[in-house]
């Protein structure tokens, strides 16, 4: 992948993800309450769910950003299949 396109997609990644923690309840109101962190994490806990994975997400676009995938995915890959990925 070419440079500009990793900075590009890393980005856009980071700001959708940096707008869904910040318009949590409009994130809320589009794919409705999840009933697994209603039950897991408590009652009223759907925006924390919602806050966890958008931030879980810009952490993964800050790893595509800075080209940091083969170092912290590459060995785990090649473990569990095998040869080169």
């Amino acid at each position: 992948m070419s440079p500009l396109t990793r900075i590009l997609i890393g980005l856009g990644v980071i700001i959708v993800s940096f707008l869904a923690v910040w318009k949590t309840e409009t994130v809320q109101s589009i794919f409705g309450r999840n009933d697994w962190a209603e039950r897991t994490l408590g009652v009223g806990q759907t925006k924390t769910f919602y806050k966890m994975v958008a931030v879980g997400t810009m952490m993964l676009g800050a790893i595509i950003l800075t080209d940091m995938v083969d170092i912290l995915f590459g060995d785990f890959l090649r473990k569990i299949f095998g040869g080169t990925v």
